[in-house]
């Protein structure tokens, strides 16, 4: 039986999560590592709802949580980098250069025509409207020769 006067927190359930060293720091290590709340929820034990409600309550986790993303994009960068600048990765350097740079592949097309002579461009023609007098006529059309 309670004592008259004492205080107790009696609606709810304890909650799954709590704000603590440890688990802020796993929480910052998870989205360091790039997990999705979804995954970094499942590797906590708890539902992806559990845990977004977590960060929502808790400015620490929520910090902790974006703290976590920044930083582990920034090392994917930094790896990114070295790879290009230090191996000498052509390709990569493109990617930095797309991604950073803002730039493109430029894929140019010209069409040149081959310039010749008025009169060696009617005898072209001639030569193939000559051929196509030799094709035999489609099927189901009778050759008019009048």
């Amino acid at each position: 039986m309670e004592a008259e006067g004492d205080i107790r927190d009696v609606g709810g359930r304890p909650a799954l999560l709590e704000p603590d060293e440890r688990t802020i720091k796993q929480v910052r290590s998870l989205s360091g590592m790039q997990c999705t709340q979804q995954e970094a929820a499942a590797a906590l034990g708890v539902s992806t709802r559990a845990f977004k409600y977590f960060l929502g309550r808790h400015e620490e986790a929520r910090r902790a949580w974006d703290e976590g993303t920044h930083f582990g994009k920034a090392s994917i960068k930094r790896a990114q980098f070295e790879v290009g600048v230090k191996d000498k990765n052509v390709q990569m350097l493109i990617w930095l250069g797309k991604q950073h740079l803002d730039q493109v592949d430029k894929q140019e097309t010209t069409h040149k025509q081959a310039e010749i002579s008025p009169e060696e461009r009617l005898k072209r023609i001639q030569e193939l409207q000559a051929k196509a007098l030799e094709l035999p006529a489609p099927k189901g059309e009778a050759n008019d020769e009048s």
